[in-house]
């Protein structure tokens, strides 16, 4: 969520551009134009301060110890963040016991049926998290075509649309979930 200054910023934004298109619209006489590029030259600076207040968040959003998650498909891993750069967030991918599966004995315990692809698992998966020893993981800063700007996993291309944008994207959370049904 942005906050209130970068909402504010925008909105003199656009006040600024619409100023711009009333001054475009008119005659082209000196004065006008002097007019016109002021407010041009206004509409800039805010727009380049709402970028930079926006890396900011976006620098300040993740931090070392953090628990986070990314999307892999059907999946959900599970990591810890370990070093955070203005344009990247290193992660290590945690170690995770699923607590409640089929056989485990545990009330919540998943429940397996045959059938579909390969059978169907139901119920909500439970895992204990315990820190990760592998190589960290890069998530590179990217901005969308809508304008937002996310992590994402290094060498999964910015390009994915429908439901592969998600693919190698970092959140805030630990979580986990494997999908047993595909």
């Amino acid at each position: 969520m942005e906050n209130q200054r970068i909402e504010a910023m925008k909105q003199k934004l656009e006040g600024l551009n619409a100023k711009c298109c009333e001054i475009a619209s008119g005659c082209l006489n000196p004065a006008k134009d002097s007019e016109w590029k002021r407010t041009n030259i206004q509409a800039r600076e805010i727009k380049e301060e709402i970028e930079q207040e926006q890396r900011l968040e976006m620098e300040t959003r993740f931090s070392v110890g953090d628990g986070v998650r990314w999307g892999a498909g059907t999946d959900c891993k599970a990591a810890t963040v370990v070093r955070v750069t203005p344009k990247s967030v290193y992660a290590v991918e945690d170690e995770c016991k699923l607590m409640n599966g089929v056989d485990s004995g545990e009330p919540d315990a998943l429940k397996f049926s045959p059938g579909g692809f390969l059978g169907h698992t139901s119920g909500e998966q439970r895992y204990e998290f315990s820190p990760g020893t592998g190589r960290p993981i890069r998530f590179s800063q990217r901005t969308r075509r809508n304008g937002d700007v996310v992590y994402k996993m290094s060498g999964t291309g910015s390009a994915s649309t429908g439901s592969m944008s998600s693919w190698g994207v970092l959140y805030k959370g630990r979580a986990k979930h494997h999908d047993y049904n595909f």
